[in-house]
């Protein structure tokens, strides 16, 4: 009995002393809660620009994948004219190669839009 009383004791006193500890302050509550929306908003912003990056760089390739191919189909139509058939197909061959990579690139990109688009709403 002495056991049981000791230990609704200690669970009463354990209540009173959380009931009559002092409240959380709420505007510690707003301060992180502020700190932690600043945290963030400067993440959206750096996402913005490692997008802005990749972005830029798929872009610099696609240009110049797109100057490969003009440079394949010239020498095709040269090889041609120089009777070298062989080498023609090759180049066409190696056209075709870079027009599908130039199109993954195209998809990355319209992708890579949309993401900005999103993060762009998210940051205002």
């Amino acid at each position: 009995m002495k056991g049981t009383a000791s230990t609704l004791v200690k669970i009463l006193k354990g209540g009173l002393e959380a009931l009559f500890a002092p409240a959380e302050d709420p505007r510690q509550a707003f301060d992180c809660s502020l700190d932690r929306q600043r945290r963030l908003h400067a993440k959206v912003k750096q996402a913005l620009q490692d997008i802005g990056a990749a972005k830029s760089h798929l872009e610099t390739k696609a240009d110049e994948i797109e100057e490969q191919i003009s440079q394949l189909k010239e020498q095709a139509c040269l090889s041609l004219d120089e009777d070298r058939e062989d080498l023609a197909r090759l180049a066409l061959r190696r056209a075709e190669i870079a027009a599908a990579k130039l199109q993954t690139m195209q998809q990355q990109l319209r992708i890579i839009d949309q993401d900005e688009r999103q993060l762009s709403l998210i940051e205002r």
